[in-house]
C-alpha cells in the first residue's frame, strides 16, 4: 500500500485522450474515455495515460493518482492550498456524478456557485490548474428536480446529460426519462432531446455517445418497459431499436460498430445485432452482488469480504465478450481503514482494470471522514494492487 501526503501537485507529461468523438480512439488501443464514464457511482472517475482522476459522491474535492507510483492528492495545483473552499481548483460543491476527459482536459458538472438555482460544467487542466465554469444551466430546463439516475456523454462540443427527473404537476409527482444536451461553446443554447414519462419506481437511464449516436436505454421499473433507442446528432432524427414490455434489464450496457451488449437479470450477458435486430443471450457472469459492468471489451463482477482487523478479500472476475475468462481470482488486502464494505468499479486502461472501495466514517466533533481505496488488477491475470488510500474530512 502507498500513502502519500501530497502538499501540491507534481504532474509532467499526460498522454491524453482527448478525444473529439466518444468512441473514437485516436492513438488508445482502448476506450478508456467511455470504459471510465460508468453510471451510477459511488466512486467518479476518468483517465489519462499516466493518470486516474477520482473522487466520492460525497467528497468535496477531485484527487489525483499516479498509476505508476500510486503518488495521490488533490487535483489543484495552487501551493499551499488548504483545499476545502471554492479557491481550490479542485473543489466542487458536492453534486458531482462524472468526470470526463475530452480535448486534454478534465469536465464535471456541478452546483454553480454563482447561482443557487442552477448547475454549471466545469473543466481544469490535467495539471490542476486553469480551472473554468463553461456554462451554467437552470435547473428548471428540466424538471422540479431529479433523481440519482444520472449518465453523462462528452464529446461533438457538448455534455449530453442523461437523468431521471421529476417534477409536481396537478398536485401529482410524475418521473420523466429525460436527456439534454449542454454545448461546450458558452454562446450556445442547451437543447432537449427527450422527456419521456417514466413510472412511478423507473430503474433509471443510461446514454452513451459512439459514432454518430447517442444511445439511450431506459428501463421503467421490475417488470416494466425497456427501450434502446438512438439519437442522430447530425440529422436529430430517434430511431427506436428495442421496445420490451415486462422485461428486466439493468443499466448498464456497452456500444460497438455492430452490437449492443446488455446485462439482463443482473449477470446474464445480451447482445443485440444493430444489423439484424437481432437480441441473443452470450453468457453468465456469475460473480458479484452487483450487476455485470461493461468496460472497452470486457466485462466483469466482483465482490468485496471483509474479514476483519483491516484484512480483505477481493473476488474479481473479468471476461471478455466472446464469454473467454481473463481473470477470476480472490485477492488478500491489508488496508488502512477497517470498515469496507462497498465495492465499484472504475475504469480500464490497456493492461489493468480498476476497482474503488469506499466508506464513510463516523462524525466525529463536527467531522465526516470519507475512505477511498483504489485497486488496479492485471488484466493478464498476473496479479493486483492497492493503487492507493486516500481520506477527506469534511466539517459538517
Amino acid at each position: 500500500m502507498k500513502k502519500t501526503i501530497a502538499l501540491f501537485l507534481v504532474l509532467a507529461l499526460f498522454a491524453l485522450t482527448g478525444c473529439e468523438r466518444a468512441g473514437e480512439k485516436n492513438e488508445r488501443t482502448v476506450d478508456t474515455v467511455r470504459s471510465f464514464s460508468q453510471p451510477y457511482k459511488i466512486v467518479i472517475a476518468a483517465e489519462t495515460g499516466d493518470t486516474v482522476y477520482y473522487m466520492g459522491s460525497y467528497d468535496r474535492v477531485i484527487k489525483y493518482v499516479d498509476k505508476a507510483t500510486g503518488i495521490t492528492g488533490p487535483l489543484c495545483g495552487k501551493p499551499e492550498c488548504k483545499h476545502n473552499d471554492e479557491t481550490c481548483n479542485a473543489y466542487t460543491g458536492g453534486l458531482l456524478r462524472g468526470l470526463y476527459t475530452y480535448n486534454g482536459r478534465l469536465y464535471w458538472m456541478d452546483n454553480d456557485p454563482d447561482d443557487g438555482e442552477a448547475v454549471a460544467l466545469f473543466s481544469v487542466a490535467p495539471d490542476g490548474t486553469d480551472r473554468r465554469k463553461v456554462t451554467s444551466l437552470s435547473r428548471d430546463l428540466y424538471g422540479t428536480g431529479s433523481h440519482s439516475f444520472t449518465s453523462f456523454a462528452l464529446g461533438d462540443g457538448y455534455l449530453y446529460y442523461g437523468v431521471v427527473s421529476w417534477a409536481v404537476e396537478n398536485g401529482e409527482v410524475n418521473n420523466y426519462n429525460y436527456v439534454r444536451a449542454i454545448p461546450l461553446d458558452p454562446e450556445e443554447e442547451s437543447f432537449e432531446i427527450m422527456r419521456e414519462r417514466a413510472t412511478e419506481f423507473p430503474d433509471g437511464i443510461t446514454i452513451q455517445l459512439y459514432g454518430d449516436y447517442l444511445y439511450i436505454h431506459t428501463s421503467d421499473g421490475d417488470g416494466g418497459r425497456f427501450t434502446l433507442r438512438r439519437w442522430n446528432v447530425n440529422t436529430r432524427e430517434f430511431e427506436m431499436l428495442i421496445d420490451e414490455p415486462n422485461a428486466s434489464t439493468t443499466l448498464n450496457m456497452w456500444v460497438t460498430d455492430d452490437g449492443v451488449y446488455f446485462d439482463r437479470n443482473g449477470g446474464d450477458i445480451y447482445r443485440y445485432d444493430l444489423e439484424t435486430g437481432e437480441y441473443n443471450k452470450l453468457f453468465t457472469e456469475e460473480v458479484g452482488r452487483f450487476a455485470a459492468i461493461f468496460m472497452d471489451n470486457i466485462v466483469t463482477g466482483f465482490e468485496l469480504s471483509n474479514k476483519g482487523d483491516s484484512s480483505y478479500d477481493f473476488h474479481v472476475a473479468i471476461d471478455d465478450f466472446e464469454g473467454n475468462t481473463l481473470v477470476d481470482e480472490t485477492y488478500q488486502f491489508e488496508l488502512g481503514y477497517a470498515y469496507y464494505d462497498d465495492e465499484h468499479v472504475l475504469g480500464r486502461d490497456e493492461n489493468y482494470a480498476y476497482y474503488a472501495m469506499y466508506d464513510t466514517g463516523n462524525d466525529i466533533v463536527g467531522y465526516k471522514t470519507y475512505y477511498i481505496a483504489i485497486i488496479k488488477v492485471a488484466l493478464d491475470g498476473s496479479g493486483a494492487e492497492v493503487l492507493c488510500e486516500t481520506t477527506e474530512e469534511r466539517q459538517l
